[in-house]
């Protein structure tokens, strides 16, 4: 085939061919030295001496321009194995490889890689600009450097000038595998290491704070690097106590460790001693409890226990003991005193008159002179009852002083709910036993109550108007009665 040489084809007065198309069917255009350039795209030419392009026109808005690449002509997968097309309808370019879209650059300017179509579907307006992926397969990007060198990220609000173009930085340092944040240009502001660790402002500053924001502008977590001090849920608090390494603020449950499983988690004081012991301490009530009805909590020690108060006064310092929400034993902080509010005991004595058994023959006693119990208010003196505040064992005792002058029959009893369960006429006293003018009589009763069960006590002097109870006025002191819980 001979080389053909169209000049001038359409008035044009340059002296070089306008179109040339060689023995090899290579066509050039504004030249005829295809040879000279790749062997891999001689195949068209386009030169010229100064500015030189080429222009796909599409009619109207709606048709594609493109360029296609084909590898054969037995299906689309073929005929345009690659793609570059450009939308008029949005102005979206795009480019494909094994006939799918892979990139696109949208009308606003907008770098889609792998989106599928349009580019900011999955993306937030403030941050569409470049986006990579779609929702059905992994995406990621890596960035390469040398080993000894390092990779960025940089965020810039300008030039240059004063390191606007370098306002935010992330790095990764191959040279010590290490990620580095900065913020205001050159300032380090955290550094995680490959062994894990984590330095704030690369461990030049320990005035250096480090604050994770929660709702509002509370600080989630606050670490104070004026000594090291980490507060969670610091809030509007403005300072740590001092000497303090950790603070949890907040209502309910603030600290948790969690024991889900088979393992226990464990809370533990290194190198304490007597000297040095490790402490939990509360400025105001501290509680230890255990809300599963179903385990036990225990306070062990491989030798002593103990249980201290530092203030000693009536209405703090106390140490006290619950079971089931109410307080059974109390060490007062006044005095020492081991009280238990609903362990009770109580005791009276001496009544205001003398009490003849023609009145008083089988009542209860009641309004004697003097009445003792401590914090509890279980013994009515109005009636002469002690209500058993909780089940257990009680001890009752009843000691009177008489006279029985017409020797009638006269026995001391405790009563349980109303029924007499013990008895006695032993009397005691000198002369002629009976007859004697002044005698002593005690019972006494341990008995099994249930909460609510009340005990009395009274004499039985045949209703006799000359055998009676002695009592000389408000300050009389003879004949007792009273009891307590003994568990």
């Amino acid at each position: 085939m001979t080389t053909v040489v169209l000049e001038h084809l359409q008035n044009v007065n340059s002296s070089g061919p306008d179109l040339t198309i060689d023995s090899s069917g290579n066509i050039g255009i504004g030249d005829s030295n295809n040879s000279s350039y790749d062997s891999n795209a001689q195949n068209l030419l386009l030169a010229s001496s100064g500015n030189t392009g080429m222009t796909i026109r599409s009619a109207g808005s709606t048709p594609f321009a493109m360029i296609h690449f084909a590898d054969g002509t037995a299906d689309n997968n073929a005929k345009r194995a690659g793609r570059i097309i450009y939308q008029h309808d949005g102005d979206n370019l795009s480019i494909h490889t094994a006939n799918t879209e892979r990139m696109r650059i949208d009308g606003s300017g907008r770098v889609g890689i792998g989106t599928g179509g349009t580019v900011n579907t999955n993306a937030h307006a403030n941050a569409d600009d470049f986006v990579i992926g779609n929702t059905s397969n992994r995406t990621g990007m890596t960035i390469v450097s040398d080993p000894a060198q390092n990779g960025n990220i940089h965020f810039s609000d300008g030039t240059a000038t004063g390191n606007a173009n370098i306002k935010g930085q992330l790095t990764y340092e191959h040279s010590d595998n290490s990620f580095r944040f900065y913020a205001n240009s050159t300032t380090e502001v955290l550094r995680l290491t490959s062994s894990g660790g984590t330095v704030f402002n690369n461990g030049e500053d320990i005035n250096q704070n480090f604050t994770v924001k929660s709702s509002g502008n509370s600080g989630a977590l606050f670490i104070d690097g004026n000594g090291g001090n980490i507060s969670v849920n610091r809030g509007n608090f403005s300072s740590n106590p001092t000497g303090s390494k950790l603070n949890v603020f907040g209502n309910g449950e603030v600290l948790r460790l969690d024991g889900t499983g088979n393992t226990s988690r464990t809370l533990r004081f290194r190198g304490v001693s007597s000297a040095n012991p490790g402490i939990i301490m509360a400025d105001g009530s501290l509680e230890i409890m255990n809300e599963d009805a179903n385990t036990s909590l225990a306070l062990m020690s491989e030798r002593d226990i103990t249980i201290k108060t530092t203030k000693s006064n009536g209405t703090a310092g106390h140490v006290k003991f619950y079971s089931y929400n109410t307080e059974i034993m109390r060490v007062d902080g006044g005095n020492n005193i081991v009280t238990k509010p609903y362990h009770p005991s109580f005791g009276t004595v001496g009544f205001p008159e003398h009490r003849y058994m023609n009145t008083w023959h089988g009542v209860d006693l009641n309004n004697w002179n003097f009445v003792y119990q401590r914090n509890t208010s279980h013994y009515n003196n109005s009636n002469g009852r002690f209500t058993a505040p909780v089940d257990g064992m009680y001890h009752f005792y009843y000691h009177s002083m008489f006279t029985n002058p017409s020797t009638n029959d006269y026995h001391v009893q405790i009563k349980i709910n109303g029924t007499a369960l013990t008895y006695s006429n032993e009397h005691s006293g000198g002369g002629g036993g009976n007859g004697h003018q002044w005698n002593g009589a005690s019972v006494e009763l341990t008995v099994n109550l249930n909460a609510g069960d009340y005990a009395t006590c009274s004499s039985v002097g045949n209703s006799s108007s000359t055998c009676y109870l002695y009592g000389s006025g408000t300050s009389s002191r003879y004949s007792s009665w009273g009891g307590y819980l003994l568990g």
